[in-house]
């Protein structure tokens, strides 16, 4: 049995224990409930750097909103509503409103297969249904919430339940510490809590730590802070993981929106990326993109820091390439 139909089989599990109707296509997986529909493709990649043996798989849970509420397919209103989005990133692209995930998954890794990325994918298809209908016309909590009201309990528009919303997560003082050691033993500044972790990655040659360098900032040698934060409140989701990533990157107001947009864009196209659990957004402290992801309490068993530390470090080199390369 090879990791993509390990894939295949959980997701085709999970559809039958949740109502869900799934059919094989050519690209892969068609998902139904009622009006709604939500895509998995799977298609084989080969990278330039491998040989055939090598072969993966890129793998991509999508749908798009029929009939957004007005302000969704805004880049103003989707860099706010991608902080809180989990999981999913939400993209306008020309006329469409694409809601998606995505990863790669390799050969002889069916442990990873089997414990992360199959339960994961599972969670962002049931979340995708519930993001498509809490955006489409007749719902005006969305129009609410990209307006920046204040809004009541919408879990149950995504699946999750008044006591999931309260529930402590499954995130450990010790699984914080992990994560800080193994950054620090590579080189990192690195802190941990009992409720979170820090970290800085490199941004310029050199750079080490602004928060304990004075001199780091003055010589121009930026880093990028990762901070995952433990039983967050979510205004969709209730408690949960937050992890985010912000960048010492300063835009105009008015660019950062198309920015954060065509990041999202960036993810959707490129091939071989880090896992892409979560969304580019306006970071709500500078006019800064910003990587976000929020693992609900219920879900918060799948992923642990290690895992996201390391995702955050393949999306710091990523993006820190993509830019230098595009001058």
């Amino acid at each position: 049995m090879t990791e993509k139909d390990i894939l295949v089989g959980t997701i085709q599990d999970f559809c039958r224990q949740n109502g869900l109707s799934c059919s094989n296509v050519e690209s892969g997986l068609l998902l139904q409930l009622g009006n709604q529909s939500v895509s998995v493709a799977i298609r084989p990649i080969e990278l330039q750097s491998q040989s055939t043996e090598d072969l993966v798989w890129e793998v991509i849970v999508f749908a798009e909103v029929g009939n957004p509420v007005p302000g969704a397919r805004s880049p103003a209103g989707l860099g706010v509503w991608n902080r809180y989005a989990t999981l999913l990133s939400t993209v306008a692209i020309d006329d469409r409103l694409i809601v998606f995930s995505k990863f790669t998954i390799y050969r002889n890794t069916r442990e990873i297969v089997e414990r992360i990325y199959s339960p994961l994918a599972s969670v962002a298809i049931w979340l995708a249904f519930g993001q498509c209908m809490f955006l489409e016309n007749g719902d005006p909590s969305a129009q609410q919430f990209l307006r920046g009201d204040p809004i009541g309990n919408l879990s149950h528009w995504l699946g999750i339940t008044n006591e999931d919303r309260d529930r402590a997560t499954f995130i450990t003082p010790a699984m914080f510490d992990e994560a800080a050691t193994l950054a620090r033993d590579r080189g990192l500044v690195a802190f941990s809590e009992p409720t979170g972790f820090s970290c800085e990655f490199p941004w310029d040659p050199g750079a080490s730590s602004a928060l304990i360098d004075d001199g780091c900032l003055n010589n121009q040698q930026r880093t990028s802070l990762i901070l995952i934060e433990n039983d967050v409140v979510n205004p969709l989701y209730g408690k949960g993981v937050l992890a985010r990533i912000q960048f010492k990157l300063s835009f105009d107001d008015e660019y950062v929106a198309e920015l954060v947009n065509a990041l999202n864009r960036w993810e959707l196209d490129a091939v071989n990326l880090p896992p892409f659990f979560g969304s580019w957004c306006i970071d709500a402290m500078a006019p800064s993109p910003a990587f976000v992801a929020f693992f609900p309490s219920v879900f918060s068993n799948i992923a642990t820091p290690v895992s996201i530390l390391s995702w955050a470090w393949g999306r710091h080199q990523a993006i820190r390439e993509m830019m230098y390369s595009d001058g």
